[in-house]
């Protein structure tokens, strides 16, 4: 997954460019600092984001930037049998049914988030990348 949301990051700024967006109710979008404009925004945290929604209704493949697209389906496949096991643990944890948290909807969204950090001239007044 790391190599694939690299490869999307390094591509020139016109290959990413059909991808940039800050419409959130899009299923695939790009972005620089996405919360530059929040008003819960202290500081701008430098870095750019590719972002699919994977669950419940995915984005089309074709959607998918074709450098990381088979990686994120194939990743978020992954993420998402962990989230029902881990659910199935936690439900059985609280003594109830082990499908209790997954049949409330506690499994219903995923959403993919590659987040980059690219290299700056200068950090001074920046947050450190944690």
């Amino acid at each position: 997954m790391l190599c694939g949301a690299r490869r999307f990051h390094e591509q020139d700024i016109d290959v990413k460019k059909p991808y940039y967006s800050r419409d959130v109710a899009r299923k695939v979008m790009y972005n620089c600092n996405f919360d530059l404009f929040s008003e819960k925004s202290l500081a701008a945290n430098w870095r750019d984001s590719l972002y699919s929604v994977m669950a419940p209704n995915p984005a089309n493949p074709e959607e998918i930037p074709e450098t990381c697209r088979e990686i994120t389906i194939e990743y978020s496949n992954y993420v998402k049998n962990l989230g029902y096991t881990l659910l199935e643990l936690f439900s059985q944890g609280l003594g109830l049914k082990p499908n209790h948290l997954k049949e409330m909807g506690c499994a219903e969204g995923l959403g993919i988030l590659c987040n980059y950090y690219p290299k700056m001239s200068t950090t001074r007044s920046c947050n450190w990348h944690k």
